[in-house]
């Protein structure tokens, strides 16, 4: 199949508006980053259509050594898969408190949606519940299941 030379110019403008309107193009900061206001790395410029990479906050949820609490609690956060609070204390981001607890269990966000949680007792009882959403300001979001409030 052969070109005619207006063919070649249309071909050739199609695939030059393709590069110049594509998420990487490096020459338009406007283009790159976050665009959820919800996320830790949002960045205000970037645009909706080619927004990648959103951070979302950790939240861990605690009890105190000094509470009363029987373990394992089961802690559903939304649609995430049930996990067990156990008395032993899990590994966390470093940004998150670490100290004084006897258990810890720390999911890290992934949307901007709010999203319900539960706290079962071994006995599937509702110990306590509420509702959390991503935080840009804290990389960590901290709930005390023994009180049922955040720190």
């Amino acid at each position: 199949m052969r070109l005619t030379k207006s063919s070649r110019k249309s071909v050739f403008c199609t695939l030059m508006l393709m590069i110049f309107n594509s998420c990487d193009n490096p020459q338009d900061l406007t283009m790159n980053g976050c665009a959820d206001p919800l996320a830790l790395n949002y960045n205000v410029l970037a645009d909706e259509e080619c927004s990648t990479g959103c951070q979302y906050s950790n939240v861990v949820f605690f009890g105190h050594k000094d509470d009363s609490l029987t373990y394992p609690i089961t802690i559903k956060l939304g649609e995430m898969p049930e996990e067990n609070l156990t008395s032993e204390v899990g590994i966390v981001p470093q940004v998150c408190l670490t100290e004084g607890v006897s258990g810890l269990l720390s999911f890290q966000l992934t949307s901007s949606d709010e999203l319900q949680w539960l706290a079962l007792s071994a006995q599937d009882s509702l110990l306590f519940s509420g509702t959390l959403s991503p935080n840009p300001i804290q990389s960590c979001i901290q709930i005390n299941i023994a009180k049922n409030g955040r720190n």
